[in-house]
């Protein structure tokens, strides 16, 4: 549900007009980190206080082995300081709502999946399945890893397959106190497991294993087990405790580059434009950033193709940048060789945390020349 990312739009007092493909709105999805670039434009948007809220602040994440012992330390702590923001752990239904709640009554039109455009250099016509049309000046895409808006743009965009398959799920848990505020993550030999804490009581918790595509786990809670045998107590707890129709299996793809965002009076939005793996946390968070950066260059310049190829110029370079070492980051977390596995391990234990603030600035930086 990529319609509250137009809410900075209206905050810019433009007249928006949100079409979702879904029949109704519900729950969906599971959880999310936020990180700071993403608090950052919550800020700008006045809606910093309530976002937080919703979540839980996270003060470390560690990355450990696959029996539990700790790999490597990040402190939350020392990037707020640094980058000025907390990192947010959310259920994405409760920041859905949230978006949702910031938009004028009427914005929302449901059930419209879209099935084409035409366009001229006035405005742009929607077509959707149940055969109704929509006009409009301008039309952005946000319609998601699958975007029928960006096929037809560039008809040669393409997926690209991580290496993985991921499963995600939500479970009411008691962790311990000393990790309620700590993202957790396990690297084992070939596969994966994170969990944190996003609201009280309540663990988001996913997976990953390097693995052929399409491949289906019959009996997922039993074959997450015998997947995840090996791991400490904790993830089988998890795993156990967590009902079998909230666990969600996705093959995890991103996006090869594309060539362009925007044509004329149509621009693209989030994944549709950039989708990246979730190694980095940054899936939400870019789309954020998208959203707020096309609601200011439309507001500084009302031709709205230069503002959209403004958008563009300003926002690709870095989302690329991102899609690509979240892919890189996934497959040295997916490496199943054990003595390059080793190797891994050692590296992250002894690198400093000056040189992971280095590397997070190219990420969490907002700094653009509007």
């Amino acid at each position: 549900m990529d319609y509250a990312r137009h809410m900075p739009l209206q905050k810019k007092g433009l007249d928006v007009e949100v079409y979702e493909s879904a029949g109704e709105l519900k729950p969906v999805g599971a959880g999310l980190l936020l990180s700071p670039n993403a608090i950052a434009i919550f800020e700008k948007l006045g809606i910093v206080d309530d976002v937080i809220e919703k979540g839980i602040v996270l003060d470390h994440m560690y990355i450990k082995n696959d029996k539990g012992k700790i790999i490597q330390k990040v402190s939350m702590d020392l990037i707020k300081k640094h980058f000025k923001y907390p990192t947010l752990a959310i259920l994405r239904s409760n920041l859905h709502q949230l978006l949702f709640n910031q938009l004028k009554q009427g914005t929302v039109h449901l059930n419209k999946k879209c099935i084409s455009y035409s366009q001229n250099s006035e405005d742009v016509e929607v077509q959707f399945i149940d055969g109704t049309k929509v006009q409009g000046q301008f039309l952005v895409g946000s319609d998601g890893i699958h975007s029928v808006v960006r096929q037809q743009m560039i008809p040669d965009s393409s997926l690209r397959y991580s290496g993985q398959t991921c499963w995600r799920g939500i479970v009411h848990f008691d962790l311990n106190k000393d990790i309620q505020h700590t993202g957790v993550e396990l690297w084992g030999y070939g596969t994966r497991f994170g969990y944190c804490q996003v609201f009280e009581n309540i663990i988001y918790w996913y997976a990953t294993k390097t693995i052929d595509p399409q491949f289906k786990y019959e009996n997922t809670k039993e074959s997450l087990m015998d997947v995840f045998r090996g791991y400490s107590q904790v993830v089988h707890d998890i795993i156990q405790n967590t009902e079998a129709n909230r666990i969600i299996q996705n093959d995890l793809y991103d996006l090869k580059p594309i060539s362009k965002w925007s044509d004329r009076n149509i621009t693209l939005l989030g994944d549709a434009a950039h989708a990246p793996t979730p190694n980095l946390g940054q899936g939400g968070a870019q789309a954020i950033e998208d959203s707020w950066m096309i609601a200011e260059c439309l507001g500084q310049n009302p031709n709205v193709s230069q503002a959209f190829q403004k958008y563009e110029t300003l926002r690709k370079p870095k989302a690329q940048q991102i899609a690509q070492l979240s892919y890189q980051l996934g497959k040295i977390a997916g490496l199943q060789n054990n003595l390059l596995c080793q190797i891994r391990n050692s590296i992250l234990k002894y690198t400093p945390s000056s040189y992971q603030l280095k590397q997070l600035k190219s990420i969490y930086s907002i700094d653009y020349d509007l």
